[in-house]
């Protein structure tokens, strides 16, 4: 286990990467508000919908390469590691082809729902989120060390790079809503080889050879990525598919208004995100040696810190969010704003607070009865959000912003009661054994 300063040290670093994202996307947003409107941000919007759901499928298979690569590696079975990665990277590569196909099935089906840039937008995007997880991938070498720092340099060049690329393009070229696919293609490119050098020299006994490539081991990915899928499919539902629902009720204005209180939430959630990156890698080594009840410490400790970050937050927007925007990007935007904005950041919060959760599933090897869990959690979200938006149109869409939260709060509850988990009495924290 790290020492309290290397954790403070990880703390700062992946909290600083994430708040310089956030920047950029406060900075990036204002530039395609200021610059080409508020239809335009609507057309980006429905795309990174759209788009997302690589991501969606992406985070099951680099689930899977965490969990293999921490079990493998902390038992020194390194050729083992080297089978897993390449076969997540195969996959990663597949799961580009596959979007690739929806996004031309999308095209010919309904060709106006790509706006005025075309699916051809649609496809570079596609090539950046495997960039990008092609990088989470690579970054597995770091929770093995839980070595954040150099990572998160790493992020925060690829994040700076794409910032100046976009802005510069913005203004002195006249490419309009391409200037984001093209700049975030090169800094993505560009952090994607920085992060496989990074991951060569922190595990360099790991080799990428076509031989690893065995379908046993993709079984294996596909596997846990499987049941991982559901509980990525679960936060897409509550964030990037009240979009793509909403799309057909609303106006512009409606709508560029969900994609910038979502785009808000987003960032609110990858800055609790940060704390994950913290107690996940020690709870799955705990859990692999079996020592469950100093494991259970880690989960209580990301309770809390999510629990009152969401707080604070959630507080900042009721009392001020509408003043914020309006600062933020110059114009004024629907009245719901800030009643959806609330909503998307309390139901990315409660996605979150879910993360130890799952990392005991994952752990326990019980990953197919959270899968379960969420999938019936999807099934009644999508159900419900469909039915509201398609008899209420635009009247219910604040309500469809908070309503996958409070599924997913029950979900978690129903969770943490079969792990099985249950409360610390007030003088330890315990573990309920199970067979």
């Amino acid at each position: 286990m790290k020492s309290l300063l290397d954790r403070i040290a990880n703390l700062v670093a992946t909290q600083g990467s994430v708040l310089v994202r956030l920047i950029t996307t406060i900075v990036v947003t204002r530039a395609i508000v200021q610059a080409l409107g508020l239809s335009s941000y609507a057309d980006l919007a429905a795309i990174q919908a759209a788009v997302g759901l690589i991501s969606v499928m992406g985070n099951g298979v680099t689930g899977a390469c965490v969990r293999y690569v921490l079990k493998h590696a902390e038992a020194a079975e390194f050729s083992t590691v080297s089978q897993f990665i390449t076969n997540s990277l195969v996959l990663v590569v597949a799961l580009g082809l596959c979007m690739a196909g929806v996004i031309a099935l999308l095209a010919l089906l309904k060709p106006t729902y790509f706006g005025s840039v075309g699916p051809s937008f649609a496809f570079v995007m596609v090539v950046t989120a495997c960039c990008q997880l092609a990088t989470a991938i690579f970054r597995t070498g770091n929770f093995f060390h839980e070595r954040f720092v150099s990572s998160s340099i790493i992020q925060l060049t690829g994040q700076i790079t794409y910032l100046v690329l976009m802005l510069v393009m913005l203004a002195y070229t006249e490419i309009g809503l391409w200037a984001i696919p093209i700049s975030r293609l090169a800094a993505d490119f560009l952090a994607l080889t920085l992060m496989w050098r990074l991951f060569r020299k922190l595990l360099p006994l790991v080799r990428l050879t076509s031989t690893h490539i065995s379908v046993r081991c993709l079984k294996s990915v596909l596997e846990f990525s499987g049941w991982m899928v559901f509980v990525y499919v679960n936060t897409y539902i509550a964030s990037s598919g009240v979009l793509l629902l909403a799309r057909p009720f609303a106006d512009d204005l409606e709508f560029s208004t969900l994609g910038i209180s979502l785009r808000v939430a987003t960032s609110v959630a990858s800055l609790l995100t940060c704390f994950a990156f913290l107690t996940n890698p020690p709870i799955h080594k705990l859990i692999a040696t079996g020592d469950h009840e100093s494991a259970m410490p880690y989960v209580w400790w990301h309770f809390l810190a999510i629990g009152l970050s969401g707080i604070a937050v959630f507080s900042v927007i009721l009392l001020q969010g509408q003043n914020l925007l309006d600062i933020w990007l110059g114009k004024s935007l629907h009245p719901m704003a800030t009643s959806s904005m609330c909503g998307f950041v309390f139901s990315l919060t409660v996605g979150v607070l879910a993360s130890p959760v799952i990392a005991f599933y994952a752990a326990t090897g019980r990953l197919r009865s959270y899968g379960l869990c969420c999938c019936v959690d999807t099934i009644i979200t999508f159900g419900l959000l469909y039915t509201a938006i398609s008899c209420f149109g635009s009247r219910s869409f604040v309500a469809c912003c908070w309503l996958p939260g409070m599924v997913a709060l029950t979900r978690i509850c129903v969770c943490c009661y079969l792990l099985p988990l249950r409360l610390p009495d007030l003088n330890s924290l315990t573990w309920r054994n199970q067979t």
